[in-house]
């Protein structure tokens, strides 16, 4: 433990994401990032070419209640997300409409099942690291070093949920509206964060669940902090650092009291969504299509502009503010991993003595991995737009 000193460090959770490395890290320009995400900027703008749905419903435009714990003055998170809503709108000639209830007004991070479940929402964050024991195999998208980024992991998450996933999340009583992950986690700290011992017998914010065990198996003690205390915890010096993704860092302030950015390449965090199931069944059949196929467009959109762009930005502004960067080397980073293994291992070993196909996901998930990483974010938008994943939802 550092100086003797117990420290507390804490996460900026899913809402967020990690980034890519840096401008001066990577050699990538501005304009080369932008280049990346063309086609999703082009497609909350409205100028993107696809073909339009056929729309043959009459009635009465449907509104879709969209619940948030995360505040409308989180711009970097409900400007893209907002652009997706607008085409949603459009697509569907102005039949479907989603109403935003940000800010937790609805009900607290922490019960969007429930509420998507009993119609208090229709939609809604519904991470599983929120409710741990509720779930097995979903699980494994949390674990490390599967998925080198948001738009791939997205999109894999998507591919393999009607096999492997689908029936133990509806079991709880919703559907799946979509999901995506976050970047690799990264720290900033007030003190260096250099080495595998430097997390030893620090306290970290986590959602629980494989988190927790990732946490645990790096030297760390995994605890429970609300997103919405993590500044003031920060500040105050109650806690002395955060783990989370890049864009998190700026958009939740931590990165104002820190000193220090380690690119810990930690952990990403599966994030999931659901739907409630009365809503969505009772949509005619061609806003249902128009919906379906609309969700896996909006979950590349948060990917990409949310997730990446964002932590993109993110990134460059916190060295604008003189925190210090530092890169684990690549045997430093391997050791980390290593460390990390055994939640893995763990993990499938448990899911297999369950009667899971645990090792054949876990298989699945890193061929997933390779195919969709080969793709450009561009390629992986128009795969979404004009070929959507089927089987996420039966209708």
């Amino acid at each position: 433990m550092h100086s003797g000193t117990t420290r507390l460090v804490i996460s900026a959770f899913g809402l967020s994401a990690a980034l890519l490395l840096s401008t001066a890290a990577s050699g990538q320009t501005s304009d080369a990032f932008k280049e990346k995400i063309r086609n999703a900027e082009a497609y909350i703008a409205g100028t993107l070419d696809y073909p339009m749905p056929k729309v043959t419903y009459t009635g009465e435009p449907i509104e879709i209640r969209f619940s948030s714990f995360i505040s409308e003055a989180a711009k970097a998170i409900w400007d893209p997300n907002k652009g997706a809503f607008a085409r949603l709108e459009a697509e569907s000639q102005g039949k479907l409409k989603i109403k935003l209830y940000a800010g937790g007004v609805l009900h607290k991070a922490n019960q969007g099942i429930t509420a998507v479940r009993d119609s208090i929402s229709d939609m809604s964050h519904c991470y599983v690291g929120y409710q741990p024991k509720s779930f097995k195999v979903l699980h494994m998208m949390g674990l490390s070093g599967i998925f080198p980024d948001s738009p791939v992991a997205a999109v894999a998450q998507n591919e393999l949920y009607p096999k492997y996933f689908k029936k133990e999340y509806e079991a709880v009583g919703v559907y799946q509206a979509r999901s995506n992950s976050t970047p690799q986690y990264n720290i900033i700290t007030r003190e260096p964060v250099r080495k595998l011992e430097d997390m030893n017998g620090l306290k970290v914010r986590s959602t629980g669940g494989i988190q927790r065990d990732l946490i645990q198996a790096v030297g760390g003690i995994s605890v429970f902090v609300p997103i919405t205390e993590a500044y003031t915890a920060f500040q105050r010096g109650t806690v002395d650092s955060v783990v989370g993704h890049d864009a998190a860092f700026v958009t939740f302030r931590t990165a104002e009291v820190a000193k220090f950015h380690t690119n810990l390449g930690f952990a990403g965090a599966d994030l999931n969504y659901c739907l409630n199931k009365e809503k969505f069944d009772s949509l005619p059949a061609d806003l249902k299509k128009i919906f379906y196929d609309w969700l896996q467009r909006a979950n590349q959109v948060d990917s990409q502009l949310w997730y990446e762009k964002a932590a993109f930005a993110a990134r460059e502004k916190m060295q604008g503010m003189g925190i210090e960067f530092i890169d684990i080397d690549p045997a430093e980073r391997q050791r980390i991993l290593d460390a990390m293994a055994p939640v893995t291992t763990k993990l499938v070993a448990d899911l297999e003595a369950e009667g899971f196909p645990a090792k054949q996901i876990l298989a699945d998930m890193k061929a997933a991995s390779a195919k969709y990483s080969a793709m450009s974010w561009n390629d992986i938008f128009m795969l979404v737009v004009n070929h959507p994943l089927p089987g996420m939802i039966d209708f």
